[in-house]
């Protein structure tokens, strides 16, 4: 089964599974979270990347593939 790594900044947060999730604690401030699945060798590889604002408050991202192959990543809380 694939899994997806989880990085923040260029640092690597985690390794999951499908249906799995991470907690990360960083500093309040512009960061950069990425998720990529290297497992689908026909698109060389599935990522995406988004900006955002660590301010205190919870923020859940989810990502995704959607039904035609798309890779997507948004943020839900």
């Amino acid at each position: 089964m694939c899994k997806f790594l989880v990085s923040i900044d260029e640092n690597d947060v985690a390794l999951l599974k499908q249906n799995q999730f991470v907690t990360a604690y960083i500093k309040n401030g512009p960061h950069k979270l990425k998720v990529s699945n290297e497992c689908n060798v026909l698109s060389m590889g599935m990522r995406k990347t988004l900006d955002l604002i660590a301010d205190g408050t919870d923020q859940e991202y989810i990502a995704e593939n959607g039904f035609w192959g798309q890779y997507r990543m948004w943020r839900s809380k």
